[in-house]
């Protein structure tokens, strides 16, 4: 595997749900993977990977507060935001995915492991 000389930086999708809005990448094809920042971060903590997974599908998203997503009405903790990112999972159609976390992210990966039971493939934390 070579490194990409670029970043990836496709344009930005915004989700309107239940719990706030958020916004995130989505790009490649393949198995899916979610990339959660960590504080202070964004999708762009992400951005040199998804050229370096060229056969998975790389989602990265702006947590609450964050990048392009406001402040949602989901309240501050990892389960709240594991509650946001689950719900953008159900509308995004992802049915299985592995979870790649960041400093906080790591946090609200877990929880979002644990709720995803079987439709977790993996998680890794940084």
């Amino acid at each position: 595997m070579s490194w990409p000389e670029r970043p990836s930086d496709p344009d930005v999708q915004r989700l309107a749900l239940p719990s706030g809005a958020l916004a995130l990448t989505d790009e490649g094809q393949g198995p899916t993977v979610l990339a959660i920042h960590g504080l202070p971060g964004s999708r762009f903590d992400f951005r040199y990977l998804a050229p370096a997974t060229p056969r998975a599908r790389f989602l990265r998203v702006d947590l609450p507060g964050f990048g392009d997503s406001p402040t949602a009405s989901c309240g501050p903790t990892a389960a709240a935001h594991a509650a946001l990112l689950m719900e953008a999972l159900d509308v995004l159609s992802v049915g299985s995915v592995a979870l790649l976390a960041h400093s906080f992210g790591a946090g609200i990966a877990a929880h979002l492991a644990s709720h995803l039971g079987d439709r977790a493939r993996g998680l890794a934390v940084l």
